[in-house]
């Protein structure tokens, strides 16, 4: 993903906040700021992690037949410092798991459908 923002003048000393909308995304963005006056210029940048403190992945296959039975791939990170309980639902006639998970981890489980 690349935005570019700016530019924006500011006094010496000054902060300025910015804010925008990110798509759907997890992983890590490198946020790059470059300032110039006078002729000299200046760069910093910073590797930004973008996760959520609870997230689960979930994928279905591209294609199903008729009377086939599937197992949906479910993975749930905790990124937070403290052990969290989940109770995942798939929203069909008979399909739920309810498990415990420890703090900063992830686990994988399959729904079957």
């Amino acid at each position: 993903m690349v935005q570019y923002l700016g530019p924006f003048t500011i006094a010496a000393g000054e902060k300025k906040q910015l804010s925008f909308d990110m798509p759907e995304y997890v992983g890590a963005v490198r946020a790059i700021a470059v300032a110039g006056f006078n002729g000299a210029y200046g760069i910093a940048e910073k590797t930004v992690p973008v996760k959520a403190d609870f997230m689960i992945q979930a994928a279905l296959p591209r294609t199903l037949g008729i009377d086939e039975r599937i197992e949906v791939p479910v993975t749930v990170f905790n990124g937070t410092d403290s052990v969290q309980n989940a109770k995942i639902t798939l929203n069909t006639k008979r399909c739920h798991s309810v498990f415990h998970r420890r703090k900063n981890s992830s686990k994988s489980l399959h729904l079957r459908i």
